[in-house]
């Protein structure tokens, strides 16, 4: 009888433990699926929080490209029907807005800042002349033009096609800024053709345009500014047939820039490392380059 009793206690003290152990096990692992749960939870509490934050974001960006979308027609008519440097008004805002008004004119205007006019012209024979005594050797030269902030602008080329100089003029609208000529060394040339290429734009100082990673790359070293015009023109002069060009830029102080809509796409490729936070007016400024 006492060997039945022990026999039976010891059952049920196995149970017993084998209960204690299954349920601390259970505990354990409702404690574990608990913890996983509430880092499910915060994760998926950061993650709402980041989409809300680029959402936002995205909506900023979008209402900032539709103000600068409007902003463009509005300021491109204005700049069309301006006559002269001394026509333009103070537009105002963070953007250079260039404008090509015919007979070889670009008229553009500059926002406050530091900024710079660049032309470089280049002329060469468009035939072999090693044989030819008068004929002028080909050669290329830049001139670089400080520009006061917040002004107007009217660059024009200036060529005959009866025989004569090809000069160029700046002229500003700023009672600081004294007009500016230069002329290339073709003293006798006749314009029997000319082409030019610079249409409406509102950019951001120093703003890419039809860029591709590796322009992103050499522009976070070396800031190029914009391009607002390219012209050439072609004829003879003293008997000689010449082919120049003209190729203008506007290179401004501070990082150079791309558009949000373009950043976009750069970020959808895996670049978003070559550009710096997004801080609004539409554009995304390129990373500095580490040396």
């Amino acid at each position: 009888m006492n060997s039945t009793n022990k026999n039976s206690r010891l059952r049920t003290t196995i149970g017993l433990g084998m209960f204690a152990f299954a349920t601390g096990g259970l505990l354990v692992v409702i404690a574990y699926l608990s913890s996983i749960r509430l880092f499910i939870g915060r994760q998926i509490t950061e993650l709402e929080k980041q989409r809300d934050e680029l959402q936002a974001v995205a909506d900023r960006m979008q209402k900032d490209d539709d103000q600068i979308r409007s902003d463009k027609r509005v300021l491109l008519d204005l700049l069309r029907h301006c006559r002269t440097a001394e026509d333009i008004p103070a537009m105002g805002g963070e953007r250079i807005v260039t404008t090509h008004c015919g007979d070889d004119v670009m008229r553009f205007y500059v926002p406050e800042g530091s900024h710079a006019f660049e032309l470089t012209s280049t002329w060469q024979p468009a035939v072999d002349t090693s044989d030819s005594p008068i004929a002028i050797p080909a050669g290329d030269k830049t001139w670089t033009v400080p520009l006061l902030p917040a002004s107007g602008y009217c660059f024009a080329v200036k060529s005959d096609r009866e025989s004569g100089p090809i000069e160029w003029e700046l002229t500003g609208n700023h009672p600081e800024f004294d007009t500016q000529t230069g002329a290339v060394p073709l003293v006798a040339f006749s314009n029997r053709s000319s082409s030019w290429s610079g249409s409406g734009t509102v950019l951001f100082p120093n703003q890419l345009q039809h860029f591709s990673t590796l322009d992103l790359e050499n522009a976070a070293k070396v800031v190029s500014g914009i391009e607002i015009l390219r012209s050439s023109l072609s004829g003879p002069n003293d008997g000689v047939q010449y082919d120049v060009t003209f190729h203008a830029r506007i290179i401004s102080a501070g990082r150079a820039c791309i558009s949000a809509s373009d950043a976009q796409r750069e970020i959808s490729l895996g670049q978003e490392k070559l550009l710096m936070p997004y801080e609004g007016s539409g554009k995304y400024d390129i990373r500095p380059a580490i040396e």
